[in-house]
C-alpha cells in the first residue's frame, strides 16, 4: 500500500512538472510576442504632446497661441492648430501608432473544454472531462514584418502630417500677401482719385476763363469714374481675399483680418540650387515616400516569411477516476502537444512574393520621381524669386523715380498753363500704374520666398542682413 501511494506521488509530481514547464513555454511565445519596436516609443510621444508639438515649426515662427492680430507668423501659429484638414490628419497618424501594438500580437489563444457525457473507460480509469489551450505561433519573421510595417506606416502618417503643416504656413504667407497687394493697391489707386479730383477742381476753374475747354474736364472726370470702378472692384476682390486667408485659418466663414506685417527689403538667399537641393530632399514629402518604401520592404519580408510553417502550441488537461477498492482515486493526466502548419500552396506563395516586389519596385520609382520633381521645382521656385527680386529693385529704384520726376514737370506745366490735359492724364496713369507695380513685385517676391521655402521645407536666410516681414508700426 505504501508503494502504491508513493508512486502516485511520484506522477502527481511530474503532472505537476509538465504543467510547469508547459505554462513557461507559453510564457515565453506570449512574451517573445510582446517586444516593442525601437521607434514605438518616439511615436507614442509624438501622438500624446498633442498636434501642434509634432508639427516642428520654423525657427523663428511664433510658438505660443496666438490671436489675429496682424501678424503673418501669428496667422501661421492658428492655422497649425486650428485647420481641419490637419487636425484629420493627426488623427489618422494616432489611428496608425495605435495600430502598432495589434500588428505585434499572436492570433487569439484557443480553450476548449469537454465534457464526457458517456464515461469513457479505459484500463486505467474512466475518464469525466479534459481542457485544452492552444496557440498559434507564426514563423518567426512573420510578426517582425507586420510590426515593421506597421511602424513604416505611422512614419508615413507623421511624415505626411509635417508636409502639410509645411505647405499649410506657405499657403497661409501666400494668402496674406494676396489681402496685403489688394489693400496697398487700393491705398494708391484712392490717392489716385484724390489727385485727379483736384486736377478737376483746378479744371472746372479754367473752364469758367476759357483756358481749358469743357472737354478736358469731361475727360478728367471719366478718368475719375474709372478709379471709382477699379476701387469698387477691389472691394470685392478684398473680400475674396478675406475669404481665403480665413479658408486657410480653418475658419468656418470670412471675418476681417488686419496687415500689419509689410514686405521688407528683398534679398536673395545665401545657397544656391544645389545646397537647396539637398535641403529639398528632406522635405517631408520626400520622406514620406521613403517611408512608404519601408513599408513596401516589410511587406516584401512578411511575403516571404508566410511561405514558411507556423506552430502550434497547446496543452491538454484530462481529469480522469479509477477505482482503488471501494473508492474512486482522481489520477489526472496533462499532455503537451506541438502541431505544425504545412504550407503547401508555394506556387501562391510565389506569386504574393512577386507582387510585393513589385509594389516595393513600384515605391522605388515613386521615390525617384519625386527626387527629379523636388530638383525641378526647387530651380523654378528660386527662378522665381530672382525674377522678384529683379523686378523689384527695376520699378523701385528706376522705373517709379523716373515716373515721379516725369509727373511732377508735367503737373508744374499744367498749374502754370503750359501743358494740356492729356499730358497731366497721362503721367498720373503713368506714375499709378508703376507704383502699383512696385506693390505687386513687393508682394510677389514674398510669395516667391515662400514657395521656395515649402519647396525646401525649412527657413531660408538670406545674403543681406534684411529683416522681412517689418510692422507698420515699428
Amino acid at each position: 500500500m505504501f508503494g502504491l501511494c508513493h508512486l502516485m506521488h511520484i506522477i502527481g509530481t511530474q503532472q505537476r512538472d509538465c504543467l510547469r514547464r508547459g505554462m513557461m513555454m507559453l510564457t515565453l511565445v506570449l512574451l517573445g510576442a510582446s517586444c516593442v519596436h525601437p521607434h514605438e516609443p518616439a511615436l507614442q510621444a509624438l501622438v500624446n504632446d498633442g498636434l501642434l508639438a509634432t508639427m516642428q515649426p520654423f525657427e523663428g515662427d511664433a510658438q505660443e497661441p496666438a490671436t489675429p492680430e496682424g501678424r503673418l507668423a501669428d496667422y501661421q501659429t492658428i492655422a497649425l492648430g486650428n485647420h481641419p484638414s490637419l487636425r484629420a490628419q493627426f488623427e489618422r497618424f494616432r489611428h496608425s501608432v495605435h495600430l502598432i501594438a495589434a500588428s505585434r500580437s499572436l492570433p487569439e489563444p484557443k480553450v476548449t473544454f469537454g465534457v464526457f457525457v458517456d464515461t469513457m473507460s479505459a484500463l486505467h480509469g474512466s475518464e469525466k472531462a479534459r481542457l485544452k489551450l492552444e496557440q498559434e505561433v507564426p514563423w518567426f519573421g512573420s510578426l517582425n514584418s507586420a510590426l515593421a510595417a506597421a511602424v513604416a506606416n505611422s512614419e508615413v502618417e507623421r511624415r505626411t502630417l509635417e508636409a502639410q503643416a509645411v505647405h499649410l504656413r506657405s499657403r497661409v504667407g501666400r494668402s496674406y500677401w494676396n489681402l496685403w497687394e489688394v489693400r496697398a493697391t487700393r491705398v494708391l489707386h484712392d490717392e489716385h482719385r484724390n489727385v485727379l479730383q483736384q486736377v478737376a477742381e483746378a479744371a472746372r476753374a479754367r473752364v469758367s476763363t476759357g483756358v481749358t475747354t469743357l472737354a478736358e474736364l469731361q475727360l478728367i472726370e471719366l478718368e475719375i469714374v474709372k478709379i471709382i470702378d477699379i476701387l469698387d472692384g477691389m472691394s470685392e476682390a478684398e473680400l475674396r481675399a478675406e475669404a481665403q486667408l480665413a479658408e486657410t485659418l480653418g475658419y468656418p466663414e470670412r471675418r476681417h483680418f488686419s496687415t500689419i506685417d509689410e514686405p521688407g527689403r528683398p534679398a536673395l538667399p545665401k545657397r544656391d540650387d544645389e545646397a537647396l537641393r539637398s535641403l529639398a530632399l528632406k522635405h517631408p514629402a520626400v520622406q514620406t515616400l521613403v517611408a512608404l518604401r519601408g513599408v513596401a520592404e516589410a511587406e516584401v519580408d512578411g511575403a516571404h516569411s508566410r511561405r514558411y510553417p507556423s506552430f502550434v502550441i497547446g496543452g491538454e488537461w484530462m481529469w480522469m477516476e479509477h477505482a482503488l477498492g471501494d473508492e474512486l482515486m482522481r489520477d489526472d493526466a496533462f499532455m503537451m502537444a506541438l502541431g505544425v502548419r504545412v504550407p503547401l500552396w508555394q506556387g501562391i506563395y510565389s506569386e504574393r512574393i512577386h507582387a510585393a516586389e513589385a509594389q516595393l519596385q513600384a515605391r522605388e520609382a515613386d521615390h525617384q520621381a519625386m527626387v527629379h520633381r523636388v530638383g525641378l521645382k526647387v530651380t523654378e521656385a528660386h527662378s522665381k524669386v530672382r525674377d522678384a527680386f529683379r523686378r523689384v529693385q527695376v520699378y523701385q529704384h528706376t522705373l517709379v523715380p523716373q515716373s515721379e520726376a516725369v509727373h511732377a514737370s508735367v503737373l508744374g506745366a499744367y498749374t502754370v498753363g503750359r501743358g494740356s490735359v492729356a499730358e497731366t492724364l497721362l503721367a498720373h496713369r503713368d506714375l499709378l500704374e508703376l507704383k502699383v507695380e512696385l506693390e505687386s513685385a513687393r508682394a510677389s517676391f514674398e510669395r516667391a520666398w515662400l514657395e521656395l521655402e515649402d519647396v525646401a521645407g525649412t527657413r531660408l536666410e538670406q545674403q543681406m542682413p534684411t529683416q522681412r516681414g517689418v510692422s507698420n508700426d515699428g
